[in-house]
């Protein structure tokens, strides 16, 4: 561990360079406008890897744009439309295997931990697009109905998983020499027409009851959720209708209980 990473006013990138180190920088910035209690506007950009003039694979950005409001209903209610895109390849990184001080470890530089993503839940090469609406009636209970719409690439897009790339004991010559890399000469994309891709439709409504300022202290919450999900092939058929023999249905019920000692 690096503590120099811990110090605000020590350039990450500089602190990188005069350690020799093989850390995995990003960029990231947010922007929002509020009218408070009415209104919020908001957008995020994130460049994991940004080269405007080399091939599109290696531009490994994603970005968030979304809108808050209140209803004028005479009761608490949060209303939701937001839409993220993950481009491919981001939160990746090259296997690095040069590395004297580390014994000559391979090691892999992505935006994980554990092989969980640190950053969106979503995957590379993907996009989603969020409805949702709360509503608060009582200081007891609350409930809330939610639309997410999700499309991610399937396994013959390149860049649609958190995986690593670039081994040079495969490649022979690293990063650039891998043909399902970033960084291979003459990478493309063409989002949901370059291959497989899955289509998630996915409606939740839940509802939770507080006994806090009531009898006791615990809350219970349940959820349904109905998951309609099916791949589809631009590439082939010229058209984004269901993949014959590819669509699931799905039906989730959630039961929570959270309880608190007094």
């Amino acid at each position: 561990m690096e503590l120099g990473y811990l110090f605000p006013f020590i350039p990450s990138l500089f602190l990188q360079e005069t350690t020799g180190d093989y850390d995995n920088i990003l960029f990231g910035a947010t922007i929002a406008l509020s009218w408070p209690g009415v209104l919020r506007l908001y957008g995020t950009f994130l460049a994991d890897e940004l080269k405007p003039n080399t091939p599109a694979l290696r531009n490994q950005t994603a970005y968030q744009a979304g809108v808050k409001a209140t209803l004028p209903t005479g009761i608490w209610s949060l209303i939701t439309l937001q839409y993220t895109k993950i481009e491919p390849f981001t939160y990746t990184h090259y296997i690095t295997d040069n590395t004297p001080w580390y014994y000559g470890l391979e090691m892999e530089t992505g935006y994980q931990n554990h092989g969980e993503n640190i950053g969106s839940y979503l995957e590379p090469n993907s996009d989603e697009l969020l409805f949702s609406l709360h509503v608060q009636p009582s200081r007891s209970w609350t409930a809330h109905f939610t639309y997410r719409m999700i499309r991610h690439g399937g396994s013959d897009v390149k860049g649609s998983t958190f995986d690593s790339w670039g081994e040079s004991s495969i490649t022979g010559d690293g990063a650039d020499a891998d043909p399902n890399g970033a960084y291979y000469p003459g990478g493309t994309k063409d989002f949901l027409k370059d291959g497989t891709y899955e289509w998630f439709h996915i409606f939740s409504l839940g509802a939770s009851l507080d006994f806090r300022h009531l009898f006791a202290p615990m809350k219970f919450s349940i959820q349904y959720s109905f998951v309609y999900e099916y791949d589809s092939d631009y590439s082939s058929n010229n058209s984004f209708t269901a993949i014959e023999g590819s669509e699931i249905f799905r039906h989730l019920l959630t039961l929570k209980v959270n309880l608190w000692a007094k």
